[in-house]
């Protein structure tokens, strides 16, 4: 029972490891919000930046959508999107990114391809370093610890009943 019991706590421990580590890189990059405010549908909305490109399915009118971009490299961010005229409007919004950046950025697109944007850069990655550190690390003693457990119960010796008195 004990022993179930030190599995299930140490399963759970490294549960909570797995998630925190997968939950960790998120926190950098950008998270851009596109949002019509325009009467018309507009369509081949595309963001641009030297790591890639994000695309984003055509939005009508008041929608928004949410994408993260990670931009890798230093890059600067463009858009581009197609109107229901089918006219094709490209935009660089003179912003840059560092490799390590984070924030968001709320673009509103209006009648005729005027734009606003309004960007919020966040620089405290450090803290989110520390705690995939952290629980990296915690992984790695857990798996020792287990490696010894396991290696310690395969050599307890082994005793046999017989029935010759």
């Amino acid at each position: 029972m004990k022993r179930n019991l030190k599995r299930k706590i140490l399963f759970f421990i490294s549960f909570v490891f797995l998630i925190v580590l997968k939950n960790a890189d998120p926190f950098v990059g950008i998270d851009v919000t596109v949002t019509n405010n325009s009467s018309e549908t507009i369509s081949d909305i595309k963001l641009m930046y030297s790591g890639g490109m994000r695309k984003i399915a055509s939005l009508n009118s008041n929608a928004s959508r949410k994408k993260h971009v990670d931009p890798g490299n230093e890059s600067t961010l463009e858009i581009s999107y197609i109107n229901s005229q089918g006219k094709k409007f490209e935009r660089d919004l003179g912003l840059y990114f560092e490799s390590d950046s984070s924030g968001y950025i709320n673009i509103e697109i209006f009648e005729n391809g005027e734009m606003r944007f309004e960007e919020e850069s966040n620089y405290e990655l450090e803290l989110w370093f520390f705690w995939k550190v952290a629980c990296l690390s915690g992984l790695i003693i857990w798996f020792i610890l287990f490696w010894k457990y396991r290696n310690r119960r395969k050599s307890l010796p082994q005793v046999r009943l017989t029935n010759n008195c």
